[in-house]
């Protein structure tokens, strides 16, 4: 056995040190341009039913803007919007809720999330945050109640 075959044991070792340490770098976060600013509602669905087409135009109007903003501490952001409460499932009926939620910045993933809502936020729609899901990337927010599977989809201006 010659000297390169003991030392490629070695080489191999380091090459997969140096790579599993750039893979453990944290990501830089986006320029924060990329995520603020407004926001439109543009949808409101189920698996069977495109609400916001149903919805009277004085209600679209009233809860369509979304926007994210600056929060009260250095480096943290806001969503703030109106979330749609469906009164009985099927029906185009509607209660509306204001909610500020954080937006948390995840170097290890590179990615943002947002924080979970509480059960006081969701009081009003008797839902417990273990029942919705809030998911956001590239521009696009998405709201999702999964027992009702009903959707909320805001995309940015």
């Amino acid at each position: 056995m010659g000297p390169l075959f003991r030392t490629f044991p070695r080489l191999l070792l380091g090459a997969l040190l140096v790579c599993s340490l750039a893979a453990c770098e944290t990501k830089q976060a986006p320029d924060v341009r990329d995520i603020e600013g407004e926001y439109l509602l543009t949808g409101l669905s189920d698996r069977k039913y495109s609400y916001l087409p149903m919805l009277p135009e004085a209600e679209v109007e009233a809860i369509q803007s979304a926007r994210i903003v600056r929060g009260r501490q250095n480096n943290s952001w806001v969503f703030e919007y109106t979330l749609p409460v469906q009164l009985t499932n099927g029906q185009p009926q509607f209660s509306y809720i204001k909610i500020s939620q954080d937006i948390i910045w995840e170097p290890s993933l590179g990615r943002y999330y947002l924080r979970k809502l509480t059960d006081q936020e969701l009081a009003a729609t008797k839902w417990t945050p273990d029942d919705v899901a809030v998911e956001m990337e590239d521009g696009v927010i998405i709201f999702r109640y999964i027992r009702p599977n009903l959707a909320c989809i805001w995309k940015k201006k």
